[in-house]
C-alpha cells in the first residue's frame, strides 16, 4: 500500500468518525459522503489512477468499480442524496 493510499483512507476514516458524531447530533452528516469520496479515491490510486476533482471521482469510480461489477455504485447515489439535502435548506 503506498503513503497516497494510507492517506486516503486515514481521510475516510477521520471524515466517517467526523459523520457519525454529526449524526449522533441529529444533522445531516455530510462527511459521510467525503469518506466515501475519499475511500474511492484510495481504491483508484491503489490501481494506479490518480484524479482529483469530485466528477472525475465519480465516473472513474463507476467506470473501473461499479460497473466491472467489483463494488457497488454507493458513490453516485450518495453524491445524488447529498445534493438532495442541500436543496433542502
Amino acid at each position: 500500500m503506498t503513503d497516497e493510499v494510507r492517506r486516503y483512507l486515514r481521510k475516510a476514516e477521520h471524515a466517517l468518525e467526523v459523520a457519525e458524531d454529526l449524526l449522533k447530533d441529529g444533522h445531516v452528516p455530510d462527511a459521510a459522503y467525503y469518506a466515501m469520496y475519499y475511500a474511492a479515491q484510495a481504491l483508484l490510486n491503489a490501481d494506479g489512477i490518480d484524479v482529483v476533482k469530485h466528477s472525475a471521482v465519480e465516473a472513474a469510480f463507476g467506470c473501473h468499480f461499479a460497473k466491472t461489477g467489483k463494488i457497488c455504485d454507493c458513490l453516485e447515489e450518495s453524491a445524488n442524496l447529498r445534493k438532495k439535502s442541500y436543496q433542502q435548506f
